[in-house]
């Protein structure tokens, strides 16, 4: 995402490729350390830059509501296969897929808001899954 503020110009927030590619600067390798590491405890790193310098990044963290399990669980009873479909960094789709119960074959992490809807069901599963549209 960009936008435009007075006194700075253009801001950029977003993934770290994208942030240093549409401000045309590097990463400081220290910093890409820390964003290594909070992606390894399953958070999602925002990247923030202007003028031609990645000025910082903030990690976030799902909250996964105290109902989320067993809704999981209530799909698996009713023949449906959950999946985990998300923007988020691999490790952290993966943690929240691991606390609701939902298998690590059955996750799509980074994707782009764009592609979600281009995700081909039926390339899924050899099962050839359901897709429920209400």
């Amino acid at each position: 995402m960009t936008a435009v503020l007075d006194g700075i110009g253009a801001v950029v927030v977003g993934r770290a490729g994208f942030v240093a590619e549409t401000i045309s600067a590097s990463v400081d390798p220290g910093l890409l350390q820390s964003a290594d590491a909070a992606e390894a405890r399953g958070e999602t790193v925002v990247w923030v830059g202007w003028q031609s310098q990645v000025r910082g990044a903030v990690a976030v963290a799902d909250t996964v509501k105290s109902t989320s399990v067993q809704a999981i669980a209530v799909f698996r009873d009713l023949g449906l296969r959950p999946m985990r479909l998300t923007g988020d960094n691999t490790q952290a789709a993966g943690a929240v897929a691991r606390h609701t119960g939902i298998a690590a074959e059955d996750v799509r992490a980074e994707v782009l808001p764009a592609d979600k809807v281009a995700v081909d069901a039926a390339r899924l599963s050899p099962a050839g899954p359901q897709v429920r549209r209400d």
